[in-house]
């Protein structure tokens, strides 16, 4: 497989053309999904209220604590204004799945899965953080 990367101050918008033989289909559509996930993006906001949209593979987790929903990056919390059964619903298909009553997790940050007491799964990510799965949604995550 060839890449190349051609910067152009002539266009107003990145565009991306993948030119393929028809083998590796399912390589192609995989890449095709990574490159969308970009365009989606969480409305969210910091500590002064000023809005950012973050890209969803920016994003390694969302939680919801009394009954308010912070998104973590990597380096970054914020907050969202949107419920979380609606963030849950709206981006499982875009690799955000649910481990306990109050946590989305992006599966592209997983590192590792550790088994824990009671069928439960302990997850490590990227970033040196460990997210607890519970019971109920641990199935998912079988070794």
């Amino acid at each position: 497989m060839k890449i190349w990367l051609r910067k152009s101050d002539k266009i107003s918008e990145n565009n991306i053309e993948i030119y393929y033989n028809g083998q590796n289909d399912r390589s192609i559509k995989q890449i095709m999904k990574i490159i969308r996930l970009y365009d989606t993006r969480l409305k969210a906001y910091d500590d002064q209220h000023n809005m950012f949209l973050i890209p969803i593979p920016l994003i390694y987790y969302i939680e919801c604590v009394d009954n308010k929903v912070f998104i973590y990056t990597k380096d970054e919390v914020y907050r969202s204004h949107e419920r979380f059964t609606e963030l849950k619903n709206s981006y499982a298909s875009e690799g955000l799945i649910q481990i306990n009553k109050n946590t989305l997790v992006n599966k592209i940050h997983i590192q590792s899965i550790q088994i824990e007491k009671e069928c439960r799964r302990k997850l490590f990510l990227n970033n040196d953080e460990s997210l607890i799965v519970n019971r109920k949604y641990s199935k998912q995550f079988s070794i």
